[in-house]
């Protein structure tokens, strides 16, 4: 048998939240959009070797949106990354901060209220 590699990471969002979300990850993140299905509610992003979806959800879904996520993204300077991203307006749940595994770690939120992980590594 193969071995198993993550290929994507999906999110959701209301559909009031869902294209500012999805604008978030392509214009202050900098994704690539590979795939846009606009009446399905769907957006997917190159991000690194894998890949990001971006879904919107109805009522009945509501509980996808804003859950834990476990979604961290790797950032050369978090103090820079931080400081960018507050000029931008996104909500900083969690300031830099250095972990114990030697990593600098912060959190922010995407127009849809998923808390994603920014980290830099240790050199």
């Amino acid at each position: 048998m193969a071995g198993f590699r993550l290929a994507n990471v999906r999110l959701f969002a209301m559909p009031e939240d869902w294209p500012a979300a999805w604008d978030f990850y392509a214009n202050t993140l900098g994704l690539t959009v590979t795939s846009l299905a606009l009446e399905a509610g769907i957006v997917v992003f190159q991000a690194g070797e894998i890949s990001l979806c971006v879904e919107r959800v109805d009522e009945s879904e509501r509980a996808l949106v804003g859950r834990e996520t476990g979604i961290g993204f790797r950032v050369e300077n978090a103090q820079a990354t931080c400081a960018f991203l507050e000029s931008r307006n996104v909500e900083i749940t969690g300031r830099p901060e250095k972990q114990g595994w030697g990593g600098i770690l912060m959190h922010v939120k995407d127009p849809a209220g998923n808390v994603i992980d920014l980290a830099e590594y240790p050199k």
